[in-house]
């Protein structure tokens, strides 16, 4: 167990010494420090921990180096892992990761492909909302609403791309615009409920 946490610790200063060195003006060198705290994941950690190597990783493809393909195969590579076990699939990085796939997948003009992957993480968002996950797993009222009309505002700008493509048939443009609709209903309800999460507190303490 001692030396799982020397093992964590160190896994983390790999990573966060990566940050570091993209901040100083070295995102390739950064990079070799992302690799060799997957290395270590792969080699002396357990599966969550791995996971959240590949997520950080196409995270860092993602917003960084502004290389969209890469991006989508670390966290896919992530998505892979969540996805194997159920307990890693309540991770809220599960979602996060989710979130930077279909975002990618939008820079590289494939909402098509993105479309799945906008879909699931706006429905996990809802489903989290609807009191179906543990409620020590939650964030903030207010962050969960903010986010799930997020992911719904993605899904829907999504869904509208597919639709204008002439390469879709009738009848699939069809069931995206009645789906974009029922999204479409979400955002007032959501933002109205997000109205009322921030008079609450302001109501307990009058």
């Amino acid at each position: 167990v001692k030396d799982k946490h020397i093992y964590i610790s160190r896994n983390r200063t790999l990573l966060l010494y990566a940050d570091l060195l993209r901040r100083l003006g070295d995102s390739k060198e950064g990079l070799n420090y992302k690799f060799q705290a997957l290395d270590l994941a792969e080699s002396k950690l357990l599966a969550r921990d791995i996971a959240y190597v590949y997520q950080d990783i196409g995270l860092y493809y993602h917003l960084w180096v502004k290389d969209y393909e890469n991006a989508i195969k670390y966290y896919k590579d992530a998505i892979n892992i969540f996805e194997t076990d159920l307990i890693l699939k309540k991770e809220y990085l599960y979602l996060i990761t989710l979130d930077g796939i279909a975002s990618s997948y939008w820079f590289l003009d494939q909402a098509d492909l993105g479309y799945p992957y906008s879909k699931k993480a706006a429905d996990i968002s809802l489903k989290r909302l609807y009191g179906q996950i543990d409620v020590r797993q939650l964030l903030s009222t207010n962050e969960e609403l903010n986010k799930t009309r997020e992911r719904i505002k993605t899904h829907i700008d999504n869904i509208y791309r597919i639709s204008f493509s002439e390469e879709i048939s009738q009848e699939k443009r069809s069931f995206l615009i009645e789906e974009s609709i029922y999204y479409g209903q979400l955002l007032p309800q959501l933002k109205t409920a997000q109205a009322l999460s921030y008079l609450q507190p302001n109501n307990e303490i009058q």
